[in-house]
């Protein structure tokens, strides 16, 4: 619950301006039973971004995996991963809840140790994961001249982070699937397809 409330109140006025006192009130505890939950504002932040960061890590997980069930061909996987991605933060107000949590935390808490780590275990893991899916399309399709997939593996990242921000700002739930459709169709465009 104390993780919950934090969350919703970094996504509210961001994590820096969270107030213990406030969130304490907010879940009927005292300051001191906040405190034995956890130690500082510093051991909560990396607590809620470890939440976030798991939730987004299982929710890419099962996305991947749907796509894995529903086409055996690595490129129409990952095309429909994509797509299945871009209509999730589409229709699902509080999709990017969790991304712009960590985005908030990682601004205004970047020095806790701790923070700076996790959010490049997930970046790394994530480039990983799409490169080896991207491997794996190359294997079958043949990359057009010039195509490469490392490079497109982290333009899916600068996409999709820069993305939600981007969305977040404007209000927009729209911003991140438009560009998602043309990454699609650059993706699709960059393998020889017979």
């Amino acid at each position: 619950m104390l993780l919950r409330l934090a969350e919703e109140a970094a996504l509210e006025k961001s994590f820096a301006n969270i107030s213990l006192d406030e969130l304490a009130a907010a879940a009927g505890i005292s300051k001191s039973g906040f405190l034995y939950h956890f130690k500082s504002k510093n051991d909560l932040a990396l607590a809620l971004v470890k939440r976030c960061t798991e939730r987004q890590m299982t929710m890419l997980d099962d996305m991947f995996l749907r796509a894995d069930e529903l086409h055996d061909d690595p490129l129409h996987s990952y095309l429909i991963a994509i797509k299945l991605f871009s209509e999730m933060i589409e229709n699902d107000p509080s999709f990017n809840h969790g991304f712009l949590v960590n985005a908030y935390t990682f601004q205004d808490q970047y020095h806790i140790k701790g923070i700076r780590e996790i959010g490049l275990g997930l970046l790394e893991r994530n480039r990983g994961g799409i490169i080896a899916r991207l491997k794996r399309i190359e294997k079958k399709y043949p990359p057009q001249e010039g195509v490469d997939v490392v490079v497109l593996a982290e333009m899916t990242l600068s996409i999709v982070e820069g993305g939600m921000i981007i969305s977040a700002l404007m209000d927009d739930r729209t911003y991140l699937p438009r560009q998602l459709k043309i990454y699609r169709n650059l993706i699709s465009q960059s393998f020889e397809q017979a």
